[in-house]
């Protein structure tokens, strides 16, 4: 896989969201709102080719706002989940083992159709050295508030 390729996933068990202690399924949402509360989000990603112990030199996370709330300051946590081979998105996955690796976001709420970066690079490649990573598994992130402004928040209903 060159660097430069996108790696889609579109399975709606591979999203998933979580407002207060409400699990939703088959689309992500971060942020905070009003009524709702603080919004988490997952997406996972199948069958990743790349070998055991690879390095990878850049990875970038692009999440796209579909919706969006008011605007203001979002700011979010991005973690890889710790895991070799991190299943499907059902039950309640947020008690998942985080990496140590985390990138932290403090800026404006993108406006409708456009997108957050997350630059993942130190948690894919966390994930890449566990000795149970194989190429094919699968691989997630977690993306959570970080005490948005008030009904600051982004969503993709479309896996």
């Amino acid at each position: 896989m060159a660097n430069e390729d996108p790696y889609n996933t579109s399975n709606s068990d591979n999203y998933a969201y979580q407002d207060g202690s409400s699990n939703n399924y088959g689309t992500c949402a971060i942020g905070t709102n009003t009524t709702l509360g603080a919004f988490k989000g997952m997406i996972r990603f199948p069958s990743v080719p790349i070998n055991q112990g690879v390095t990878v030199n850049y990875a970038l996370l692009y999440f796209y706002a579909s919706n969006v709330g008011s605007s203001g300051t979002m700011k979010t946590k991005c973690y890889g989940i710790a895991e070799d081979n991190t299943g499907i998105l059902t039950g309640d996955p947020w008690s998942r083992a985080v990496t140590t690796a985390v990138t932290t976001i403090h800026d404006t709420r993108p406006n409708q159709g456009a997108y957050e970066d997350y630059i993942v690079t130190s948690q894919v490649n966390e994930i890449l050295a566990r000795g149970g990573w194989s190429n094919g598994n699968a691989m997630a992130f977690k993306i959570q508030d970080d005490t948005s402004d008030t009904n600051v928040w982004i969503s993709d209903p479309s896996s």
